[in-house]
């Protein structure tokens, strides 16, 4: 599984949404032009330099930024 799609289940769950059943659907042209694509990011190097490791585990990263956006709608 990748990280969009872990990232949305985990959204689901966090959520009390139905779920993520891992399908994908092609954005409308309209959308498309927003659409920033994916990316997976490592932390590895920053360990390697700098001695850094995350503080928080993915899920509560997950957690606390809908919890920022739920709480800051303008933000969005």
């Amino acid at each position: 599984m990748g990280a969009l799609s872990r990232f949305a289940g985990l959204t689901c769950l966090v959520t009390g949404g139905l779920g993520f059943i891992g399908s994908n659907v092609a954005l409308s042209l309209d959308l498309a032009r927003i659409d920033i694509g994916g990316f997976s990011g490592d932390y590895t190097k920053a360990h390697q330099l700098l001695k850094w490791n995350p503080q928080l585990s993915f899920s509560d990263g997950v957690d606390q930024t809908l919890d920022f956006c739920r709480r800051h709608s303008w933000y969005l």
